[in-house]
């Protein structure tokens, strides 16, 4: 089985605003409510002007109620190597990282999310 996966990075860019800095698509395949995506490449603006190029591999886990509905994911980095143009407080920066993420309601978004995209053709 695979699972297609729209990923949405939305970082603070200052103080207060929040903007979509990244936005992939993924489809990988599915083991026991968990997926891992190898190799996977993202670009996010940070506050300051500081700047993340990134090769990561990623981990995602789901959990579902007793009909197959979400109830939460989150997210870890296995691995994470910063590339390119990255840079921390100005200065060019190579090596590693790590990110990690989960599922919040989005009422307690300080942004409005973008509406989802229509689902991928088969």
């Amino acid at each position: 089985m695979v699972d297609h996966y729209i990923m949405d990075t939305v970082t603070e860019t200052a103080p207060g605003a929040f903007g979509l800095t990244d936005t992939q698509d993924l489809d990988t395949p599915v083991g026991a409510n968990e997926a891992l995506f190898p190799d996977t490449f993202i670009a996010v603006d940070k506050q300051g002007g500081d700047f993340l190029q990134a090769f990561f591999n990623m981990r995602f886990i789901v959990k579902t109620d007793d009909t197959g509905a979400l109830k939460s994911a989150q997210l870890k980095t296995v691995g994470g190597e910063a590339v390119s143009e990255s840079t921390v407080n100005g200065n060019a920066y190579f090596g590693t990282f790590s990110m990690s993420g989960k599922t919040i309601e989005e009422s307690k978004l300080p942004f409005t999310p973008p509406p989802p995209p229509p689902p991928p053709e088969p």
